[in-house]
């Protein structure tokens, strides 16, 4: 069996070949952008699974040249002679499928590695979401040998790269279960982990879609190969089936919020956290709001502690919270405006997670502007407007700007949004 498994994919330059090809088509989605993934281990593992996307029709690609080429062979008729004439049908496949998960193994391996070097904390015991990418990297060999046992012509290769790829696409959009959906995470997954469920039923579904793609295949093999075999392809089948029922629709979600969260902190005034697992950031951004931070002690404001990052759910009138817009929080540095912009919430009040303007007043919004930009004149990042209806308090002297600022840090927070007044010169 191991000798088939090597034979069809050709000596060990054209296997080193085939590797180099495979991880070259994974990196494409992983290096992509600005490769955020950089600033959270977990993403990092995430985003080395989803090479599969690209990786995947690819290793199909090879699959179905491979037996396309079995085909036009005379080997089906000698296996079909043999004692277990399956195992002879499937071990060009399996190699197929070693090689691309070696591949698919490197890349996590790469990702996660780079990540932790540069600083993120690592979590190893998170290594278990590869097993079943790889089970759904088996389902789109099994469908790209299918494809090529069948039609038997080399020109089905691009094709079948191109059906698994469109496969990938539909279950990403929902239009099919989301099986072949291997990463590929927008957001940080600060405060969140993998859904164990899902992933346990998209390994089942990926392992009965293989069986059952390879059984069919060369289903004369199967059902002479007895009841144990024909039993298992359809135990398979049918697992496949529950599986995809399973993950149809929500219930397909692949992340979860952590059960419990720990923070890094930078000891200051005020003292800045973010969570464990994306701290990258957290260096310049604890001294660019220790900076901001002068120009609201000067005023006579009175500073929380503490200024957490946002866990989603968690509202904490305690402490101020950090506002880090898209993927700052996977950044390697931060700008200006987003150290004024969580100076300026020194608090989690619960009404900010309100859209209701009983709750949450709308001259919130344009005092907070205010005072963010007022922050950035202080330090030198932005200019004070000279025109407009806040021009007169603009050109104030800052000691005179100084109780507006005092008032309106102290009703932040203590929460009380509704006593937010915008300033005037008389202020």
């Amino acid at each position: 069996m191991i000798g088939l498994r090597t034979e069809w994919l050709g000596p060990p330059r054209v296997r080193a070949a085939l590797l180099a090809a495979l991880v070259g088509a994974g990196l494409v989605p992983v290096l992509d952008r600005d490769m955020p993934w950089l600033g959270s281990w977990k993403v990092a593992l995430d985003q080395g699974t989803f090479s599969i996307t690209t990786l995947g029709p690819v290793a199909a690609g090879i699959a179905c040249s491979v037996y396309v080429r079995i085909r036009r062979s005379e080997v089906p008729e000698l296996l079909a002679q043999a004692r277990r004439p399956w195992l002879g049908w499937l071990a060009p496949g399996i190699g197929v499928w070693g090689l691309a998960s070696l591949a698919v193994v490197l890349i996590c391996a790469f990702t996660t590695t780079v990540t932790w070097a540069i600083g993120a904390h690592a979590y190893p015991d998170l290594f278990w979401v590869v097993p079943p990418a790889l089970a759904v990297l088996a389902a789109e060999v099994a469908i790209g040998a299918l494809i090529g046992s069948q039609v038997q012509h080399h020109w089905a290769t691009p094709w079948a790269a191109v059906i698994v790829f469109m496969v990938y696409i539909l279950s990403s959009v929902g239009v099919l279960p989301g099986v072949f959906r291997t990463g590929g995470v927008t957001g940080t997954l600060a405060g969140q982990t993998f859904h164990a469920p899902t992933f346990a039923w998209q390994a089942l579904a990926g392992v009965g879609l293989a069986g059952g793609a390879m059984a069919l295949s060369r289903w004369e093999l199967f059902r002479v190969s007895g009841p144990v075999s024909r039993g298992a392809t359809g135990l398979a089948l049918v697992g496949a089936v529950v599986a995809m029922f399973q993950l149809r629709g929500d219930s397909d979600e692949r992340y979860v919020f952590a059960a419990t969260v720990q923070y890094e902190c930078r000891e200051g005034e005020p003292t800045v956290c973010m969570l464990l697992e994306t701290t990258r950031p957290l260096d310049d951004l604890s001294a660019k709001m220790r900076s901001l931070s002068d120009h609201l002690e000067a005023a006579g404001a009175q500073l929380p502690e503490q200024f957490r990052q946002r866990v989603p759910g968690e509202p904490d009138p305690h402490h101020g919270f950090l506002r880090m817009r898209g993927d700052a929080v996977l950044a390697a540095t931060v700008d200006y405006l987003t150290a004024a912009e969580s100076l300026a919430q020194p608090a989690g009040c619960s009404a900010y997670s309100s859209d209701d303007p009983r709750v949450l007043p709308e001259v919130w919004f344009t005092v907070d502007d205010v005072l963010v930009r007022w922050l950035l004149v202080q330090e030198g990042h932005e200019t004070a407007p000279s025109d407009g209806a806040l021009a007169d308090w603009w050109a104030l002297p800052r000691a005179r700007q100084w109780p507006w600022v005092r008032a309106t840090y102290d009703a932040l927070r203590d929460c009380r949004l509704h006593a937010l007044r915008l300033p005037t010169s008389a202020s």
